[in-house]
């Protein structure tokens, strides 16, 4: 099979998350984020308004192109300029205890990122996605050469929250799991923990330096 990656444009938005929602159907964090069902006409406008106002975010699709259907989907952050991440917050949309859990779990993601990245330059895969039927087949390799490459050329490191079932991909693509963070079952309202790995590739140029290292290296050369 042969697939491209391309940027994604407006009215493929609902197409896009399609493979997302298709892809995590299984996993806590659509349970987090939409914990009432999915209003796709809601949640496409909020990821337009997100397209206008985050001039650091690229979105790609994968498609195959015998069919044209796209088949994989990703959502980088391009932190090319010192401090310019944002933390993310909860839906408006939820209320009471589900919009306090979401909270937690995105509080929890961003101080973990904070901790490990601060005000320095990186490159954040904020999601990926593959339809089932398409994993395992180099889509998600592909999308994230996209990634690897900008982060490459800029001299930055990748970091991504990755799920258990997915780690072992990223560890084949030269990824490390320096942390975890953990959502406590009692908080999220499920039997186990949450585990999320944390995972960061580092350029060529910092290759082989823990995060620590890399903190002390690119803060001296500021």
């Amino acid at each position: 099979m042969a697939f491209v990656v391309l940027p994604a444009l407006i009215p493929e938005i609902a197409e896009v998350y399609d493979v997302y929602f298709a892809a995590f159907k299984d996993e806590p964090i659509l349970e987090y984020y939409y914990p009432n069902g999915i209003n796709h006409n809601e949640h496409r406008q909020r990821v337009l308004d997100g397209w206008n106002l985050d001039p650091d975010s690229y979105t790609l699709k994968c498609v195959e192109p015998a069919t044209g259907h796209i088949v994989g989907m990703a959502v980088f952050e391009v932190q090319w300029r010192k401090g310019s991440s944002r933390p993310r917050g909860a839906s408006e949309s939820l209320e009471g205890w589900e919009r306090q859990r979401l909270q937690t779990v995105l509080d929890a993601l961003n101080n973990k990122r904070e901790e490990l990245m601060g005000e320095r330059k990186h490159v954040y895969c904020q999601t990926m996605a593959v339809l089932p039927d398409y994993q395992r087949k180099g889509v998600g390799a592909l999308l994230m050469s996209w990634g690897i490459d900008a982060a490459e050329r800029l001299d930055l490191p990748i970091y991504v929250e990755s799920t258990l079932p997915g780690r072992h991909f990223y560890r084949a693509m030269g990824f490390e799991t320096p942390t975890y963070v953990i959502h406590k079952g009692e908080d999220v309202g499920r039997e186990k923990d949450d585990i999320v790995p944390i995972m960061v590739k580092m350029p060529i140029k910092y290759e082989g330096l823990s995060v620590e290292d890399w903190h002390v290296m690119v803060d001296e050369e500021v």
